[in-house]
């Protein structure tokens, strides 16, 4: 009996590949989703937190992978990260206070700002209108484009003013106490060194892989 050729062992691992996700997270892709359908059949915030009370807080927050520098010079220019001044891949993630990640978006290329990431997803369509939305100062202006939404941002100090008051101060202190559960879940995500490595496979099947590996860090979360 033949061995199967390379390329037939990589279709297959790719087409298997998404199944991973589905045996250690089958809720992962439409839990959100679902959880939103009922926040809107739900009389009162009360009402819903009582059955979600998980739902009161969701964190939102990007990661960056590093990639190979690209040969193409267009692509140098979408993947290169000025913030963290490599070529790299960009996702989202949502999750909870019980630090189960809740959403993951697509991938983007590195040079996409992490607010243009939250607007092509429409993550503000996702979330129940019940929860707070606790961000970082990447997302700086959603709150102005939906100022009929719960969102959090820290305080930003400007340049031509003084420093922040020691109100504001605080303030960004406890939001950044609360937003650290993300840095949490992040740092179990990037444990797999798939996720934490330069990435070597190819572009299009990074999000999958991502999706992989969220999905057994809830498997994880969940058995604990």
């Amino acid at each position: 009996m033949n061995s199967p050729d390379a390329s037939n062992v990589t279709r297959l691992i790719n087409k298997l590949s998404p199944l991973f996700e589905v045996a250690a997270d089958p809720t992962l892709k439409n839990w959100l989703k679902n959880v939103k359908n009922q926040s809107e059949k739900t009389d009162s915030p009360i009402n819903f937190f009582k059955q979600f009370p998980e739902f009161e807080k969701i964190i939102v927050d990007a990661t960056e992978q590093r990639t190979f520098r690209p040969q193409n010079k267009e692509k140098r220019k979408k993947f290169y990260s000025g913030k963290k001044k490599m070529f790299s891949t960009k996702t989202q993630i949502c999750i909870d206070k019980n630090h189960r990640i809740l959403d993951v978006s697509k991938s983007f290329p590195g040079a996409v700002h992490d607010k243009k990431m939250f607007d092509i997803e429409h993550t503000i369509v996702k979330i129940p209108m019940q929860s707070i939305i606790l961000t970082d100062l990447g997302y700086l202006g959603i709150n102005k484009d939906h100022p009929e939404a719960n969102i959090i941002l820290p305080f930003k100090h400007k340049r031509q003013t003084k420093e922040l008051s020691s109100r504001k101060k605080q303030f960004n202190k406890e939001l950044a106490h609360d937003r650290i559960i993300v840095e949490h879940v992040l740092c179990k995500i990037k444990k797999f060194k798939i996720c934490s490595e330069i990435y070597r496979g190819k572009e299009e099947n990074y999000n999958q892989t991502f999706r992989n590996v969220s999905a057994l860090v809830n498997l994880n979360y969940s058995s604990t």
